[in-house]
């Protein structure tokens, strides 16, 4: 598969398509990792339990009504995860095209201006659960 252009990258939390204003979107996967040390072992054993995901994401937003504003800040102080849905190709789901589908939280979420600048924003994710990757 050639490299595809990230410009066509869609995500899309609670419904809401957030890529009209994005600039960086980062999908981050850490395994949690126990090590395990016995007197019968020649070195460290160490066992992938479990994983964490989220998404870090920004750009500048024009505060338009059903907005990125609107979505992201009605999940303040909410426990409720929101499902979300990335699209890095911008296509079909297929075998050169995944979507990742899961739930997430808002971890933070901040509005920064600056003189003579847009208005912009940058949020954090967390998975609430699992992740799917879909390719078929």
């Amino acid at each position: 598969m050639g490299v595809v252009a990230s410009r066509v990258l869609k995500y899309t939390v609670d419904g809401v398509p957030m890529e009209c204003n994005l600039k960086t979107l980062t999908r981050d996967f850490t395994n949690e990792e126990i090590s395990s040390d016995a007197f019968c072992q020649q070195g460290p054993v160490s066992h992938i339990g479990n994983y964490k995901w989220g998404t870090s994401f920004g750009g500048d937003d024009d505060f338009d009504d059903g907005s990125v504003d609107d979505t992201l800040f009605a999940m303040v102080g909410s426990d409720a995860g929101v499902a979300t849905d990335l699209d890095p190709t911008g296509t079909s789901v297929g075998a050169d095209h995944p979507h990742y589908t899961g739930s997430e939280k808002l971890a933070s979420y901040q509005i920064t201006a600056g003189l003579g600048a847009m208005v912009g924003y940058s949020a954090k994710l967390n998975g609430n659960g699992a992740v799917v990757r879909a390719v078929a």
